[in-house]
């Protein structure tokens, strides 16, 4: 009996000392923790360990991030900007398992994703131009809420 994979696409990087890096979109994938980053050290997967997770706008700019297209091309990309000198990248793999659900997650509408839209209902009253007459003071008030009471 063979094991279901629990992944839709990934992205493997290995660089000079045999490091990888790998990024998974997993069948859950939100919005705000769409791609999975691990790093394996060796061939064992034993010792690959998760470092964090990014949400579907990791790779974009950030300027016009709704006209692009998400996905592990663009994260590719990004790391391949920012490699550095002592370890470069040797070779990069992305590997997409699952062509129709990886198309349709990047296709998905943010909302539909789990990304919620926040209104703040604020009461339009307290930015009208009405002038208020003063509070008045604490005493005046207790003793005025003491004259009612008897």
């Amino acid at each position: 009996m063979t094991k279901k994979s629990n992944v839709i696409a990934r992205l493997t990087i290995i660089r000079t000392d045999g490091k990888k890096t790998i990024v998974e979109v997993q069948p859950g994938a939100t919005f705000h923790a769409f791609y999975r980053v691990y790093v394996q050290e060796g061939r064992r997967w034993s010792t690959k360990r998760q470092v964090r997770v990014a949400s579907r706008n990791e790779g974009l700019m950030a300027t016009n991030a709704h006209l692009q297209t998400p996905g592990l091309e663009a994260f590719a990309k990004r790391i391949a900007v920012f490699q550095s000198t002592t370890n470069p990248v040797v070779s990069s793999k992305i590997q997409i398992i699952k062509k129709r659900v990886y198309r349709r997650l990047l296709a998905a509408a943010p909302e539909a994703l789990g990304l919620t839209k926040c209104r703040v209902n604020v009461p339009m009253e307290r930015f009208s131009r009405q002038v208020r007459e003063a509070r008045k003071p604490i005493r005046v008030r207790l003793h005025i809420s003491e004259a009612v009471a008897r």
